[in-house]
């Protein structure tokens, strides 16, 4: 039965290159983005400034207009630039609300399939 091929459909996941090319065989035309929780994750290894740069990259994954979210990278750049390069390498159109081209509502994280 499944789901079919609902329009606008958008999947949120982790990283996994597993994850990524099954989304991609099996529903071809949804926006696949990335898990705010997972993506944070890769970030608990950078030093200098660490707490303050997190805090934005949060701020940034929920802002709903592109303006406030460019603020917000502004600012992260600022205060640690490994961790903006790292954020800009992964894209902020696979983790934030504001540069998503469809609605991923409230959906942030995987984190209610894992519990």
């Amino acid at each position: 039965m499944g789901i079919g091929f609902p329009q606008d459909l958008v999947i949120v996941s982790n990283r996994h290159i597993g994850i990524i090319s099954a989304v991609k065989k099996v529903f071809p035309d949804a926006q696949h983005k990335f898990c705010v929780f997972h993506v944070a994750q890769k970030f608990r290894r950078s030093s200098k400034n660490r707490c303050i740069a997190r805090e934005f990259f949060y701020k940034e994954c929920y802002r709903y207009r592109r303006d406030e979210c460019d603020i917000n990278l502004q600012q992260m750049a600022a205060c640690n630039q490994r961790y903006y390069n790292d954020v800009m390498e992964i894209g902020v159109d696979k983790f934030t609300r504001a540069y998503c081209p469809k609605n991923r509502y409230r959906m942030m994280s995987t984190q209610l399939a894992e519990s």
